[in-house]
């Protein structure tokens, strides 16, 4: 089959706009109005506060967004910014708690939560009489315990750890107003501490937003004078605001998988045909493979400044730094191997796909032991499996003898792919990773979500 450059661009025009239709869909329907919440300036400010979160001290954009992202599964809710709805459940939790924001899985959870659809609400993990509806949570049900359990973090105070105080020992701690703090706390920092959130709790029930942002202003300069030791740097505090803004794992893995399948299609009708790609289709592909890769060696990047270490830790910073050297593998390969650049693009949309469904439950949030999910891997190495033994029949294709073996494919495809899988076996990688797996655990002796 003979296809023209022609017949290339209506097929981009269509796929264009196939995704034009598909990001500009959404929903008309008739929604309640929004509980109550506070302005976007006013949230930002507050959640530009330090926070203990994660074993790490960061801005409290962080946390909104790691909360919003658990509940929801998006980093916003109906216009609403993360930073809005983290301090709305903050200051205005009678107002919300019957607002079904919180996205259930699973049908069995829906029918002990007595709900139609998926959107709970807080008011829904409780029966009329007040008693809690998930108590000793099957397999199936953990999910759901597990946000209602982020509501419990929250207002038992283990997770607004934002006040600052040396020990005895000199050593800097991060306290809640619900802790208790060290005997040697003098009286001004002790009230300090205990008080300031609950007035200004008060100030945003008057609707005082100024004095707000005045007090706001001063809890930072009390995190300043005492934890100047230990606060992260500028730049730090920067890059990772900017990262929970603008990262979008969603937007690159549709991208690539959809780009990738494209190209795959493309490169496999000139194969066919023993031609050669256009020069303008073959730049395209490249020009493509170097955006994805300074996307993917940014967001390292990033990470690798925000952490202070090399993002290895999770299985999120696993996926993206194996996306990466997927990306460099495929653009050093793709001038032997023409095909490579394709399959790598689309092997770099299914990685982070799985690293998208692995962000969306933050490690704060969800500890599980690494072992017990490496099943899930299974994925990964089925997309490794089929990028390795397509590159060996793209070295194939282009040996001398390559119009006997295109004959063979055409006559007899089945039996030849089958024959060309059967060499390698996913027992063999499956064993390694299990290996490799339990003696990280057995090393590093930590828990961690992985692929939940």
């Amino acid at each position: 089959m003979t296809i023209s450059l022609r017949h290339l661009r209506i097929m981009l025009s269509a796929f264009l706009c196939l995704i034009t239709s598909l990001s500009g869909y959404a929903s008309h329907s008739q929604q309640p109005p929004l509980p109550r919440h506070l302005p976007a300036h006013v949230a930002n400010r507050f959640c530009d506060l330090m926070v203990l979160y994660n074993g790490r001290i960061c801005p409290l954009h962080t946390l909104a967004h790691d909360f919003t992202v658990k509940l929801t599964g998006e980093k916003s809710y109906r216009g609403l910014s993360a930073e809005q709805v983290f301090t709305s459940w903050i200051f205005h939790f009678t107002s919300w708690r019957g607002e079904k924001m919180i996205k259930i899985k699973g049908n069995d959870a829906c029918r002990s939560l007595g709900i139609d659809g998926n959107q709970a609400s807080l008011s829904d993990f409780f029966d009329e009489t007040g008693r809690y509806r998930l108590d000793n949570p099957t397999k199936e049900l953990r999910d759901a315990d597990e946000k209602y359990n982020i509501f419990k973090m929250l207002y038992a105070g283990q997770l607004l750890k934002i006040f600052p105080l040396r020990n005895a020992e000199g050593t800097v701690m991060w306290y809640s107003p619900g802790d208790n703090l060290p005997i040697a706390t003098d009286d001004e920092k002790w009230i300090f501490t205990k008080k300031t959130l609950d007035y200004a709790h008060e100030l945003v029930i008057m609707n005082d937003y100024s004095s707000l942002t005045h007090l706001l202003e001063k809890i930072a300069k009390f995190q300043t004078k005492e934890a100047a030791d230990v606060m992260p740097s500028e730049l730090r505090i920067g890059v990772e605001c900017l990262y929970n803004r603008f990262h979008s794992t969603r937007l690159f893995f549709i991208a690539t998988l959809m780009v990738g399948l494209l190209m795959l299609v493309v490169s496999l009708s000139f194969t066919a045909r023993g031609t050669s790609l256009p020069r303008s289709i073959t730049l395209g592909m490249q020009v493509f493979g170097i955006a994805a890769l300074i996307w993917l060696a940014l967001d390292f990047a990033m990470r690798w400044i925000i952490g202070a270490h090399i993002p290895l830790s999770n299985g999120f910073d696993t996926l993206l730094f194996m996306a990466l050297l997927i990306a460099v593998a495929s653009l050093v390969l793709q001038r032997h191997y023409p095909l490579v650049l394709p399959l790598g693009t689309l092997l770099c949309g299914m990685v982070m796909l799985a690293a998208h469904i692995a962000e969306k439950n933050p490690r704060e949030f969800v500890i599980v032991k690494i072992i017990g999910y490496y099943r899930r891997c299974r994925c990964i190495f089925c997309c490794i499996k089929v990028y390795r033994t397509s590159a060996f029949l793209d070295i194939l294709l282009r040996r001398p003898f390559d119009e006997i073996i295109r004959r063979s494919v055409k006559k007899r495809p089945r039996l030849f792919y089958r024959f060309a899988f059967s060499k390698f076996s996913l027992k063999y990688d499956e064993s390694i990773l299990h290996t490799v797996l339990r003696v990280f655990a057995e090393l590093t002796e930590t828990h961690t979500a992985v692929f939940m």
